[in-house]
């Protein structure tokens, strides 16, 4: 099962991928387990191109041109079928986007200066995202208080 390229791409991408993400990927191959070995091949091929996740991809703000990795993410979108970009933030530097497995995969082997992707689901919302970050990214420093 260690010789599947999705289980490969994702033990060589771990520190870019969120931890329940990685736990959804390495769970869609459970199911493996109870079926005949002559249709793994088959069956990986069904996994990769029909289950979808949202995602949000965070860029290296400091390192890329944000406008040229949106393009190369939009590429990679349009060439697998049922992928999107839904929401675009220039101003933390990140994206929101439906992907298939396989389209993870290529985004992950074609664009390096993204910095993470992580999992949205219907209880972590992009908006909640959001908030957290921008509260993050802009919250005044207060001074140390010296006695």
């Amino acid at each position: 099962m260690f010789q599947l390229s999705m289980i490969q791409a994702i033990r060589h991408h771990a520190h870019k991928l969120d931890r329940r993400l990685r736990d959804d990927l390495l769970h869609m191959y459970q199911p493996f387990k109870y079926t005949p070995c002559f249709l793994h091949k088959y069956m990986d091929k069904i996994f990769k191109k029909s289950k979808r996740y949202n995602v949000i991809v965070q860029f290296d703000q400091s390192s890329c041109d944000l406008v040229e990795e949106l393009n190369n993410i939009d590429k990679v979108t349009d060439r697998h079928f049922g992928c999107r970009m839904e929401k675009v933030l220039t101003v933390i530097g990140c994206c929101q986007a439906k992907l298939t497995p396989d389209a993870l995969v290529d985004l992950l082997d074609n664009c390096p200066k993204v910095k993470k992707y992580m999992l949205t689901d219907k209880y972590w919302h992009f908006s909640m995202w959001l908030h957290q970050l921008l509260v993050q990214k802009f919250r005044r420093k207060r001074p140390a208080l010296h006695w």
